[in-house]
């Protein structure tokens, strides 16, 4: 990561370490599942790839700010996969990103072993590491992509006991690509994330 990106990481870090310090509670886990992406081309670009399924996994971290209202931020690492396959290639983009989300908790159903709960926020991902493999061969395009991203998150979560099953959907707000690659070909990710985690 170059100097930019790791003071915005540390931004988002030093805001979740903030809220913590006032909550009344907390609690941790681990989690871990896939990852399904689509991409949102331009109007103007006629490309048609299927979703690409890649793995996700990492820690959660929930608080409470106030008795209403419950936070979670989460450390994952992720992968968005572009398959370029029904374009007639073997092209594969993969990145491995560092996904920070923040998200808003709310309750639907609190029973005494079973809880449904709606979340929504936004999340942050920095790109790792970058590589388009083509047949039996691997390259670095990380001087291609954006060196970070920025998306909208919507999932529902089922926690029985101390299991805890997420669906999410994230809503790509920037550019995929770098930008002078962006203004040319534009693409946004469209992911669903199936996780199953436990909670400590």
């Amino acid at each position: 990561m170059t100097h930019r990106h790791l003071v915005r990481l540390a931004l988002v870090v030093g805001l979740v370490a903030a809220m913590a310090g006032r909550a009344e509670a907390q609690e941790y886990g681990v989690k871990g599942g896939i990852q399904l992406t689509d991409i949102a081309w331009g109007d103007q670009i006629l490309l048609e790839t299927p979703w690409g399924w890649g793995l996700t996994g990492g820690m959660f971290f929930r608080f409470w700010p106030a008795k209403a209202l419950s936070l979670q931020t989460e450390a994952l690492v992720t992968q968005l996969v572009i398959d370029f396959s029904s374009e007639g290639s073997d092209a594969k983009n993969t990145l491995t990103n560092l996904q920070v989300p923040v998200l808003l908790r709310y309750t639907v159903v609190s029973g005494e072993s079973l809880k449904v709960r709606a979340l929504g926020g936004g999340a942050m991902d920095f790109v790792l590491l970058a590589r388009e493999s083509v047949g039996d061969e691997s390259l670095d395009i990380r001087q291609t992509v954006a060196p970070w991203s920025a998306s909208l998150v919507a999932a529902g979560e089922v926690e029985w006991r101390r299991w805890v099953f997420d669906v999410r959907y994230l809503f790509g707000l920037t550019d995929i690509y770098h930008q002078e690659v962006a203004e040319i070909i534009p693409a946004k990710q469209r992911s669903l994330q199936v996780t199953a985690g436990w909670r400590f």
